[in-house]
């Protein structure tokens, strides 16, 4: 199972250089995901992305108390019209 999308963004913080990675999920693999200790174990903060429809936020509702619970979430909407 391969990302969909990863990005690396770099910043310079009193001469140290860090990154931030962000990996896509596919909503099919979110379970094989949460499954793998792993994986999960390398994981500092989720980001789940939602439109302003109620099926989408019933969706992250569903699924945000699967998700390991000393991870921090953050929940963030987008616009529909883009």
């Amino acid at each position: 199972m391969g990302p969909s999308v990863s990005a690396r963004a770099g910043n310079l913080n009193n001469g140290l250089q860090k990154f931030i990675i962000y990996t896509e999920i596919p909503d099919d693999q979110i379970l094989e995901v949460l499954g793998d200790p792993e994986l999960m174990s390398k994981c500092d903060c989720i980001a789940l992305l939602f439109e302003n429809e109620r099926d989408h936020f019933e969706y992250i509702k569903e699924y945000i108390n699967k998700l390991p619970k000393l991870v921090p979430k953050i929940l963030i909407q987008t616009k529909m019209d883009l």
